[in-house]
């Protein structure tokens, strides 16, 4: 990656690993020391278009609060997943193991929106509604999302 931009990076790498599995019937690609690649579903639907099944994933830095703790502990993971089927839409799955995306938040703490109960917690480790708590949580490292399934 060379500390590459993450869309540039993810690009790439998915194009590689679809020459791959043309190839050999399968392709598998890691990339490292890159940036932050955007939606991980449209790397797996970029397989689509040749019949193939996709998969996107990728690590982040410690957002997610594990349950029944304060501080984040694990990362939000994104991963996607990408397959075609018989009828007229494929199947997408793209995902976070997060209860939501932290631009999510991001975008209600722009609007003063209050959060709903279930996204974050606060610096006590207690749920928050509050928006810019839980944005300011992603800098301080006290409080954060929470995890999928709470």
């Amino acid at each position: 990656g060379r500390n590459a931009l993450g869309a540039v990076c993810g690009e790439f790498s998915m194009s590689l690993a679809i020459e791959k599995a043309k190839t050999h019937g399968i392709g598998w690609v890691l990339a490292r020391n890159s940036n932050h690649y955007g939606i991980a579903g449209h790397y797996a639907m970029m397989a689509l278009d040749h019949g193939l099944i996709g998969m996107s994933m990728t690590n982040t830095s410690p957002l997610v609060v594990p349950t029944r703790a304060k501080n984040p502990a694990l990362g939000t993971n994104p991963i996607a997943l990408a397959a075609p089927t018989s009828g007229r839409d494929p199947f997408v799955l793209d995902m976070a193991t997060s209860a939501v995306a932290l631009g999510k938040v991001e975008v209600a703490h722009r609007r003063g929106d209050k959060l709903p109960l279930g996204w974050s917690v606060g610096p006590s480790g207690l749920p928050t509604d509050d928006a810019e708590a839980a944005v300011h949580s992603s800098v301080t490292g006290k409080g954060g999302l929470m995890p999928l399934g709470g």
